[in-house]
């Protein structure tokens, strides 16, 4: 899972994404982790967004959730 998210990362923001500055890429790559996880349905997850499936997570087994922090 860790590598498909990379490939997707890198196949759909660092190689589309043009940046001159670090503040720059800051913004953009907040922007683009915003739209994969709240906004852009997934299939894998039956057409939710990854934070609609971790709420759903939370609510059914809190036990299988761990926050870092």
């Amino acid at each position: 899972k860790v590598e498909r998210s990379h490939r997707t990362d890198a196949d759909e923001f660092y190689r589309r994404a043009t940046f001159t500055t670090r503040a720059e890429l800051c913004r953009l790559l907040a922007d683009w982790e915003r739209e994969y996880n709240r906004e852009r349905p997934h299939l894998a997850l039956h057409g939710k967004t990854p934070t609609e499936r971790l709420c759903e997570l939370r609510i059914r087994h809190p036990q299988l959730v761990r926050l870092s922090a």
